[in-house]
């Protein structure tokens, strides 16, 4: 925005600093607190005009000049002299008068267009004394700056060297054939500065061009008294800042403005950080987790399922030696039997007998898929489809000692160890899960087992003695004879109690899963 020194109309430089819009201010102008502005705007206070400048290099209101005929809020500048100075509008109930009217100091017919007061008394107002609106986005002239609508505030958009066209909110075209600016709306006579001369305005170094200020350069240290400011020498810096020492074996702290030695690093110092490496490379194993070295800070890689030794995951050997099939003792297979051979316990391939049903088959033998194949050393699908008990236990009493239904759930074990285990059903003779789990029944001298509870707070659910626990409702042993009850049509089987337990029914599903 440009900077106006007037040389008429005011008998001397006056620097006075007010606050925008009027607050902390004197209708005439008086004093008032310093308050921040934009450079180069005008503002309308007390009926005068004042200018955003540099005062100490501090942008400050100043007085640019008094309005003997008003002052325009849509400009901040001195109305035109219309003629008639005085107020027109006087106060209803009557009282005294004086308006601040628009108008132009050479005279002329003026208007007043001032509100008087409406309830008697001295009125004096100023003719326009609101700030004008503006909707954000907008744009508008002030001298040869362009201002733009920000938050409902006129901000500096843009200095338009050829000047600003006040109609359009636009900058001016450069004309074709004439390498000055155009200095539209401006009287060519006023002063704003002296050519090639500097100033600062913020960080921003500004150079006096055609009777205009320019910005040349934005300074990265900072602007005082027209040129940039040079970076601060090396050994400047804050109070807390860390820093690498030039070999990198320590952390340097500032303290009153001096480096000192804050941390000698056993590895060096991560200039990146400003800290001590933790490391260089490499992996190490923090619990059942593998850390790893990167940027000289140890940060996580991987879980090692199998636990974390010697800085790197333990993983599990296969163990196929001697086996075309069965198990590889981590979680895999060492082979598949080709139809019409079956996987004996010694992980050996061997041709079966055909078979249309389970008592085709001799031993621990199952049918399936037309041939007799043994159940062990495989993986099946256990799948829990439903289960429905009596009103009452097997005293014939309430399930629950408040009078409750039962709570049904199922577990399985595999040598007295809980492998599964359903959801809970709570308050209810029927539960239904429609659960599935796939275990590895490794061998024929495993104890497996499946039960069904219901689930109190004096339950103790612990390996085999879970056989006397008074919330057992029922369990199933397996036994080859058990494997023999899956039936590739209609895989669930159905469990009924023989012992005088009230269990109805208990729905279980058993299928090869190789």
């Amino acid at each position: 925005m440009k900077k106006f020194w007037v040389l008429t109309a005011i008998s001397a430089a006056m620097f006075l600093a007010v606050s925008c819009g009027g607050s902390g201010s004197s209708d005439n102008g008086g004093e008032s607190g310093y308050q921040q502005c934009s450079y180069g705007d005008y503002e309308c206070e007390g009926g005068n005009s004042y200018w955003c400048g540099y005062s100490d290099n501090d942008l400050l209101w100043q007085l640019f000049e008094e309005c003997p005929n008003g002052c325009d809020y849509a400009t901040g500048r001195c109305a035109a002299d219309n003629g008639n100075n005085s107020g027109n509008n006087g106060g209803n109930n009557g009282g005294n008068n004086n308006g601040d009217n628009n108008g132009d100091n050479n005279g002329g017919n003026n208007n007043g267009d001032n509100n008087g007061d409406n309830n008697g008394g001295n009125n004096n107002g100023d003719g326009n004394n609101q700030k004008p609106a503006c909707n954000n986005g907008d744009y508008r002239c002030s001298g040869s700056a362009r201002l733009q609508c920000q938050n409902d505030n006129w901000e500096f958009a843009e200095n338009c060297e050829n000047g600003c066209d006040a109609s359009t909110g636009n900058c001016n075209a450069k004309s074709e054939g004439n390498e000055e600016n155009v200095n539209s709306g401006e009287n060519a006579d006023t002063v704003i500065c002296s050519e090639n001369e500097y100033e600062c305005s913020g960080d921003q170094k500004m150079q006096c061009k055609n009777n205009d200020w320019t910005v040349v350069e934005t300074c990265e240290n900072g602007c005082e008294s027209g040129e940039c400011q040079e970076a601060q020498p090396d050994n400047s810096c804050t109070d807390g800042t860390l820093k690498c020492s030039d070999d990198g074996a320590n952390v340097m702290i500032c303290e009153d403005n001096e480096w000192t030695e804050h941390e000698v690093c056993s590895i060096s110092c991560n200039t990146s950080k400003n800290k001590c490496l933790e490391c260089s490379n490499g992996d190490k194993c923090n619990g059942d987790m593998l850390m790893t070295c990167s940027d000289g800070e140890w940060t996580f890689k991987e879980t090692c399922s199998l636990g974390c030794a010697n800085d790197k995951c333990n993983v599990c050997t296969p163990n196929c030696g001697g086996k075309q099939c069965g198990l590889d003792g981590c979680g895999g297979i060492c082979g598949n039997c080709d139809a019409g051979y079956d996987c004996t316990a010694a992980a050996q391939c061997v041709k079966n007998n055909s078979c249309s049903e389970h008592d085709d088959c001799s031993g621990d033998d199952v049918c399936y898929k037309n041939f007799c194949q043994s159940p062990w050393n495989k993986k099946w699908k256990i799948t829990f489809k439903d289960a429905k008990v009596s009103e009452k236990d097997k005293n014939n009493e309430s399930w629950d000692a408040l009078g409750g239904l039962p709570d049904l759930f199922s577990i399985v074990f595999v040598n007295d160890s809980q492998v599964y285990r359903t959801s809970t059903i709570q308050d209810s003779t029927t539960a239904v899960w429609n659960k599935s789990t796939t275990l590895d029944f490794a061998a024929s001298t495993d104890n497996i087992k499946i039960c069904l509870y219901d689930e109190d707070w004096t339950s103790g659910i612990t390996g085999g003695a879970i056989d006397d626990s008074n919330d057992m409702v029922g369990c199933l042993y397996f036994g080859s004879d058990l494997f023999r009850k899956f039936d590739e049509t209609d895989k669930f089987f159905t469990f009924k109690s023989n012992n005088g337990v009230p269990l109805q029914y208990w729905r279980i599903a058993f299928e090869p899963a190789w």
